[in-house]
């Protein structure tokens, strides 16, 4: 399947300090925000996605309902896809693709790049 990116921003983990999420700080989930990007409209369906070296490690999907709200789209990561990260030792990089109901190609966004400490 090919895709396109037209410069969506990439995810906010509003946990990362400095790009960074730190174990010791987590209690139970990470969370991530996707923002409301340019033409949202019901059904789309948005995919976080978080990947270490190309090998997806989390992915969930959410559809935009017809009351979708004027904010961003919130995703809740369970702390044990961050252990897997440490102990990979490896960057990840955490992104979202948008499918929309009449088009042929979704979209990716700009990535952010997590490193994982204890």
């Amino acid at each position: 399947m090919t895709t396109q990116s037209i410069g969506f921003p990439a995810p906010a983990l509003p946990q990362a300090e400095g790009g960074v999420i730190y174990l010791s700080k987590i209690k139970d989930n990470v969370q991530a925000s996707v923002p409301q990007y340019s033409g949202v409209s019901a059904h789309d369906k948005i995919a976080l996605t978080i990947d270490i070296d190309r090998t997806n490690v989390f992915l969930e999907e959410k559809t935009v309902s017809e009351t979708h709200p004027e904010k961003a789209f919130e995703f809740s990561i369970p702390k044990k896809v961050f252990e897997h990260i440490l102990a990979s030792g490896k960057e990840a990089e955490v992104y979202y693709v948008v499918r929309f109901p009449m088009e042929m190609r979704p979209v990716v966004s700009q990535k952010a790049l997590t490193t994982v400490k204890k």
